[in-house]
Order: C-alpha cells, then sequence, then structure tokens
C-alpha cells in the first residue's frame, strides 16, 4: 500500500516525561502526601503524564501494593505512563495495569568480574560530571502556552516570552525567562545541582532543581510577581532577588 493512503504510521520520537521516583514502599503515606500537594495546588498535578519509577524500592514492594501505588497516583491527577522497574516479581502487575515497562536512561549496568591482574590494584575510574549547561542556550521566542512542554536537552533553556500556566520547560542546565512565568520550570533535570532558574516575574506553579521543587503555594513568601533568581543551597531551594 502506498505511504500516502496508510491509515497510520509507526515512527521513532524523543518524548520528555516527568519522571515520579518512588521512595519508600508505603502507598498510603504517599497518597497522604500526594493529597496534601493536591490540596496546596490543586491544578499541579492534574493530567500530567509520569513515569513511576520504583527502582528505589521494588525489592521490598508486593505487587498488590505497586497496583495500590498507581491508583493513589491516578486519584491525585497524574497519568502514568509506564513504570520503569527491573523486578520480574512486578512484571505481571504491570501488564494487568496496562502500563508498559521501560528503562531509563542513565541507569547503572549490572557489574561485571574482571580478570585478576596480579594483585595491581586497579587504576581509579573518572566519575561523570553531571550534565550542565554548554553552548549558546535553546532560545524559545514565542510565548510557551497551555499544554506545552519544551526540553533543552544539554544545555540552557532561554525563553524570551511568556510561559502560561499549564506549560512545562525544562533544562538540563540553566532557565532563564524574560517575561512572566506561570507554569513550572525544572532545571537541571538530570541532575546538575549547579543549575539555577532566573526569570523577570515569578508566578509558577512549580519550580524544581535537580528534583529539588516548590509549588506555587511555597513560592509566595519571596520575590512573588517579581524578579527572582532560584538555587540549590545543599538540598534546599532558595529563592532570591534578580
Amino acid at each position: 500500500m502506498p505511504l500516502a493512503n496508510l491509515p497510520l504510521r509507526l515512527r521513532a520520537s524523543r518524548t520528555t516525561l516527568t519522571t515520579l521516583e518512588i521512595l519508600v514502599a508505603d502507598p498510603p503515606a504517599i497518597a497522604n502526601l500526594l493529597e496534601e500537594q493536591a490540596r496546596r495546588a490543586p491544578d499541579l498535578f492534574r493530567y500530567m503524564p509520569v513515569v513511576i519509577d520504583v527502582t528505589a524500592v521494588e525489592d521490598r514492594l508486593a505487587p498488590e501494593e505497586l497496583t495500590q501505588l498507581i491508583q493513589v497516583i491516578e486519584e491525585a491527577g497524574l497519568r502514568p505512563a509506564a513504570i520503569h522497574a527491573t523486578a520480574d516479581s512486578l512484571l505481571t502487575a504491570i501488564h494487568a495495569l496496562h502500563l508498559g515497562q521501560i528503562s531509563l536512561s542513565g541507569e547503572r549496568p549490572a557489574a561485571t568480574e574482571s580478570p585478576a591482574t596480579d594483585g595491581a590494584p586497579e587504576p581509579p575510574q573518572a566519575t561523570p560530571a553531571p550534565p550542565t549547561g554548554t553552548g549558546i542556550g535553546k532560545v524559545v521566542t514565542q510565548p510557551v502556552r497551555s499544554g506545552q512542554q519544551i526540553y533543552a536537552q544539554g544545555t540552557d533553556l532561554i525563553v524570551l516570552a511568556p510561559v502560561s500556566a499549564g506549560a512545562e520547560i525544562l533544562a538540563d542546565g540553566h532557565i532563564h525567562v524574560y517575561g512572566p512565568l506561570r507554569g513550572r520550570a525544572l532545571a537541571g533535570v538530570h541532575g546538575d545541582t549547579r543549575a539555577r532558574i532566573f526569570c523577570t516575574h515569578l508566578e509558577a506553579e512549580l519550580v524544581s532543581i535537580a528534583g529539588q521543587y516548590k509549588i506555587s503555594e511555597d513560592l509566595q513568601a519571596t520575590q512573588w510577581k517579581q524578579p527572582a533568581q532560584i538555587r540549590l543551597d545543599e538540598e534546599k531551594l532558595v529563592v532570591a532577588a534578580l
């Protein structure tokens, strides 16, 4: 059949999704936290597609607990798109939930034995530096509207227009917004704690650096509707004047 007449087409694409990392195998505790966040910011999680990463707890997460976990996540308004898990014991539950199982990039491969070297110590392995903004950055000149998502991979993101509520901007490096920031801004998404967020008008639904985040209710005490910069001090987000 000619390509022009095909009713569908399967093609490879790169899509950025927010990852929800589960750190405790306790669905009721997670439900309480999500309910609290939903109460403080009702629209924050609504219809947000996420990947559920359970690798930190999969050795003590029973299949029925995984099912319960997905239920409480959906009740909070989030939309699980796939699950990141490696334990065979969870595969049946994942398939029963009609979700995909994926491997996230950057996963550490399994260790392999190396041959003996007559007792000589192995040379130290260099630790790769976390991703950081490089080059001139990705520049966006048009408004980022509700429902849009823009990701600057391996570099900084520079937005020369407003970011609407319901929009999401992400970068491996810094984020600069020269206009109102009303949506979600996530910098250092691959773990770079040096990343910062700069904006000329702070009204964000959420800001995050290397996984540490604040929602709008937390942000309103400092620099709200004013120029601001956000940085990570150890494991705490700090909002200051720009």
